[in-house]
């Protein structure tokens, strides 16, 4: 999962000043799925949170691997404007987009819970308006010579 964090930090097309603001953090892990999937998962994750800092005129991006014993965790934490508690509950609704008319498609959330559903795992979002947002992404844990051929890049260290 490392290997494709490291993959869209490095390919993002970030302007002036925004990638002295991500910050990655935590222990690499394994899971199954398209790195390429996953790279477009943190695309978006990545857009929605640059939006929110620049809105915000501050704050930054946490980006977290967790690795655990049953289920890994990836959490990714802006503190930016954070969303209110009346769009909170819909944020994963196709086309529906809290950002205001005529910003935003309503697809980027729904297609990253496609996507983590796709590997077996979810996708959460907590919020305080005016302070931050997370979302956090749960993976479910590979056996060793699991299903080899699926498995996103990284190592269990």
């Amino acid at each position: 999962v490392r290997k494709c964090v490291d993959y869209a930090l490095r390919t993002y097309p970030f302007r002036d000043g925004e990638k002295s603001r991500v910050f990655l953090e935590g222990r690499d892990f394994e899971a199954f799925g398209s790195e390429l999937l996953l790279s477009y998962v943190i695309y978006n994750l990545l857009r929605n949170s640059l939006d929110a800092i620049g809105e915000a005129r501050k704050g930054e991006i946490r980006i977290v691997l967790e690795p655990g014993e049953d289920w890994h965790r990836l959490y990714f934490r802006d503190t930016g404007i954070g969303i209110s508690s009346e769009v909170l509950p819909h944020v994963f609704e196709e086309f529906y987009s809290g950002k205001g008319e005529g910003r935003g498609t309503g697809m980027g959330l729904p297609f990253c819970r496609r996507v983590m559903n796709s590997f077996g795992g979810e996708v959460k979002c907590r919020s305080r308006e005016g302070e931050y947002t997370e979302l956090e992404l749960t993976f479910p844990r590979v056996e060793v010579g699991q299903r080899e051929s699926h498995r996103v890049g990284g190592d269990t260290t």
